[in-house]
């Protein structure tokens, strides 16, 4: 027989069901158990101590149960709590403070309550420079409820104060910080109505506390040079030039040479693409480090000296350069005309690419400001009111060694070379210059100019006597000495000389007897016996340049000064001069050469009264390929060409600059 349960059971079951799943999936959560903190504390008496609590519920929520719970201490004579959970220090000993709650076990922690006796700051003297700082520590001596002792630092617990604030200051930490030069401050700490002892703070005059170098980074082209300024700096903040001695490390001398310039700057000058740190020590500093990235570099602006036959064709002009495009010079104008001339002879730029020096055919140097977004050259004021001697008149050329640091100009006619240092630092005067002096030995018809890639030689083509004359540079004052062998021969009439770019070789362009003669130069500069090379079916040979690479030399042909001349095109190797390349005809009475920074380009300048540049692109075998047209109009008679080479290209503002050509 089957038994059935009755519905009125089975009503009764489902609601017990309901009620105890209803139970279960209540939304308030219950209370399962509360926390305490801190569990240990100590505080000296009549001081305070807040508790707090965690209350942690049955759906795994926790929340701040400070306010929920019953605070309670153990013994009141020791400490008592507040219904906030602040509690009280009355005497010393310890007690248990608890937190209960309804349906919890509660929670307890220990406070001990001690008796401060006393605060103690150290040091308890001390000499602040301006600007420097120093830490005080303050330590709290305590009695315990059983007679014994002990300390607590409450350095950031306790109040400072400095009687003077001129002389120093304190913080909440109790670092002082020097306010003053003289005088002295005391330096307390209170801490629950007991004061310290009294530090004695005195002022004085800021303190060395490391080197610094500026720029700390920078980029420069191949062949330029930047500035570096090295300072003290001191507790204030302020810099001061060097009281000691800094010495200076070279990370990569192959990419940058160095030298010092005056008691805090140094200069660099770039030598290869790559990257160098320079790092400057002085006894008792850390080192501290600059780094000077060296790239290829940028050809941005050409300048043209034109001698010209009247003061209507002579002057200054100057390109916009873009090596890229198929008319790489662009934008031809003419400078402010000169006073004291018939016509510029040469133009030189300054290798920080900041100024241009200009000497005029009656030995007259200009100096001028380039604007680096248009190439713009101005000459400065004191520069136009009154230009530098350097000459009686005559031809003369230039040479700045590769610091910048001295400018050297050559006369022909008088038979003598000006040495003048140059002022890299001035605002109101910039490259100013100021006299070397004369040097005379060992000249007779002194042409070119030449000085290695160290700034420490230099080598002048005499065209009477048919020799170069060699030079060391003083390092500091620029004065010129003869080498111990002081001259060497050369072919006949030579006029324009070139370094190859490691500087190890000499190239000097004889129009005599149409031959180059090849010096390797040995230790101490020293030129040694030259190894010349004819330049088959050339006229009169003017000038020779290297390109930047190394690889390849071009020569210039002046022809018979009628016609066209020709540029020759030869290898450099092992046997210099005797793998020709090609050539390539110019304009008429070619005298100066000139290579971009990347050696992507070649120009000529033709001496006439007409004068123009030939341009030509210099292909990867070193052959030349003439620019479409090959020529552009200048002045009258141009005696050389220049570049401006940057690290970069210049801003789109020279885009904006509008011609001015003639």
């Amino acid at each position: 027989m089957k038994i059935y349960p009755s519905r009125s059971g089975l009503a009764a079951v489902s609601i017990a069901v309901v009620l105890i799943l209803a139970a279960c999936s209540s939304s308030t959560p219950t209370l399962r158990y509360i926390t305490v903190s801190p569990q240990t504390s100590t505080i000296p008496a009549t001081t305070t101590q807040q508790y707090s609590a965690l209350a942690y519920y049955s759906d795994g929520t926790v929340k701040d149960g400070t306010g929920l719970v019953s605070w309670s201490s153990s013994d009141s004579t020791v400490a008592t709590i507040s219904a906030g959970g602040v509690a009280t220090g009355v005497a010393p000993g310890t007690v248990t403070i608890t937190g209960s709650a309804a349906g919890t076990s509660g929670a307890s922690a220990t406070l001990t309550v001690t008796n401060l006796d006393s605060v103690e700051i150290a040091p308890t003297a001390a000499t602040i420079p301006l600007g420097a700082t120093k830490a005080f520590t303050a330590t709290g001596s305590y009695t315990n409820s059983d007679g014994s002792t002990g300390t607590s630092d409450v350095t950031t617990l306790v109040t400072w104060s400095s009687s003077d604030t001129d002389v120093a200051t304190i913080s909440t930490a109790g670092v002082a910080t020097g306010a003053g030069t003289s005088g002295t401050s005391n330096i307390t700490a209170t801490f629950h109505g007991i004061t310290s002892n009294t530090a004695v703070v005195t002022g004085a005059p800021p303190a060395l506390v490391s080197l610094q170098i500026v720029p700390t980074t920078t980029t420069a082209p191949v062949g330029g040079a930047v500035n570096f300024t090295i300072s003290e700096v001191l507790t204030d903040g302020s810099t001061r030039v060097p009281t000691g001695t800094v010495t200076w490390t070279n990370g990569t001398p192959a990419t940058a040479s160095i030298v010092k310039t005056s008691a805090n700057t140094f200069t660099a000058s770039a030598l290869a693409v790559g990257s160098t740190m320079f790092t400057a020590s002085e006894t008792g500093l850390d080192d501290v480090n600059s780094t000077l990235n060296v790239v290829q570099g940028v050809t941005n602006f050409a300048y043209v000296a034109n001698v010209g036959t009247s003061p209507d064709d002579a002057g200054l002009g100057y390109f916009s350069v873009d090596v890229t495009s198929s008319t790489p010079l662009t934008n031809y104008q003419t400078a402010t005309a000169f006073a004291n001339t018939l016509g510029p002879i040469q133009a030189a730029v300054h290798p920080a690419g900041t100024l241009l020096y200009v000497v005029d055919i009656g030995s007259y140097l200009h100096i001028m400001t380039i604007d680096p977004a248009t190439g713009t050259p101005t000459e400065t004021t004191a520069s136009a009111a009154a230009p530098v001697a350097a000459g009686t008149g005559g031809l003369n050329h230039i040479a700045i060694d590769p610091y910048g640091r001295f400018i050297y100009v050559s006369d022909d006619g008088a038979n003598t070379i000006q040495g003048f240092t140059i002022d890299q630092t001035s605002t109101t005067s910039p490259g100013a210059l100021t006299a070397i002096g004369t040097t005379t030995a060992n000249l007779d018809g002194p042409e070119d100019l030449v000085i290695d890639p160290t700034g420490s030689y230099m080598y002048v083509t005499n065209s009477n006597a048919d020799t170069v004359s060699a030079y060391s540079i003083n390092q500091t004052t620029g004065a010129l000495t003869a080498l111990a062998v002081p001259t060497a021969p050369t072919g006949t009439t030579p006029y324009f000389e070139t370094l190859d770019p490691s500087g190890a070789h000499l190239f000097v362009a004889n129009s005599g007897d149409n031959t180059v003669s090849v010096f390797t130069l040995g230790a101490g500069g020293a030129l040694g016996t030259a190894t010349p090379f004819t330049v088959t079916d050339a006229t009169s040979i003017a000038n020779v340049a290297v390109a930047p690479s190394g690889s390849f030399i071009y020569i210039v042909d002046y022809g018979d000064g009628a016609g066209p001349g020709t540029v020759y095109a030869y290898s450099l190797g092992a046997t210099i001069g005797t793998t020709p390349i090609g050539s390539a005809p110019t304009g008429v009475a070619p005298i100066s050469i000139n290579i971009d920074a990347t050696g992507a380009g070649l120009a000529i300048t033709n001496n006439t009264d007409t004068g123009t540049l030939s341009l030509y692109k210099i292909n990867s075998d070193g052959s030349l390929t003439a620019t479409t047209p090959p020529d552009v109009t200048v002045g009258g008679a141009p005696w050389w060409t220049t570049t401006y080479n940057a690290a970069a290209a210049p801003s789109a503002a020279k885009k904006g600059a509008k011609s001015t050509k003639k």
